[in-house]
């Protein structure tokens, strides 16, 4: 599994997603169908695992100083709306959580970059085996 399904990271995704809709003025409830942010982040591991089966993958290890960071900074914020411009997020898409939560899916990103080495250690597992 590409996301841990761990407390922390559920409840982190809900709270992000609960935090979008207070900041754009909308009711958790209506938009994603509770306030818990636990429950939200059940949902959005639902979307992301609809999105990542729904079509090709390119997987890849980039390696060298600072290849995280590096990495991250090239790809841009995770939401895309928040991207920079010049990032490949912030060049090639607009989407936001108030976009796809009303539309039950994941943020269309177009690219994931592991956030710490560890996780990259994790995930280059995950799909290229040990």
């Amino acid at each position: 599994m590409l996301y841990p399904v761990t407390d922390e990271w559920l409840g982190g995704v809900g709270n992000h997603t609960l935090d979008d809709c207070k900041r754009y003025g909308y009711e958790a409830k209506e938009v994603v169908g509770t306030d818990d942010p636990k429950e939200i982040g059940h949902l959005i591991h639902r979307y992301n695992q609809e999105m990542l089966l729904s079509g090709p993958v390119l997987a890849m290890v980039l390696e060298g100083s600072h290849a995280v960071e590096v990495v991250r900074k090239l790809v841009g914020h995770t939401i895309p709306i928040l991207a920079a411009p010049g990032t490949i997020r912030g060049d090639y898409s607009n989407d936001s959580s108030i976009v796809a939560n009303p539309q039950k899916r994941t943020i269309y990103t177009l690219v994931h970059a592991s956030g710490t080495p560890e996780e990259a250690e994790r995930e280059i597992t995950l799909w290229f085996g040990k």
